[in-house]
């Protein structure tokens, strides 16, 4: 978020700006909406939440 905020100020690549996942979303209402990039990022929250769920149940911890 901070490279959104601060990123033109400091004149940051455009290829470093968009790493930021808050590049793809439309600027409402300024902007046409667009579902595609919101699409795109609800299904890698979806997937790395998941991963990161899938390796919460496997962790190694001895109880007891």
């Amino acid at each position: 978020m901070l490279v959104t905020f601060v990123g033109q100020l400091l004149q940051i690549s455009q290829r470093i700006m968009d790493r930021s996942p808050f590049t793809h979303i439309p600027r409402l209402p300024g902007a046409a909406f667009t579902a595609v990039p919101l699409g795109w990022l609800v299904a890698a929250t979806a997937a790395l939440t998941v991963a990161g769920l899938v390796g919460f149940r496997r962790r190694g911890l001895v109880t007891g």
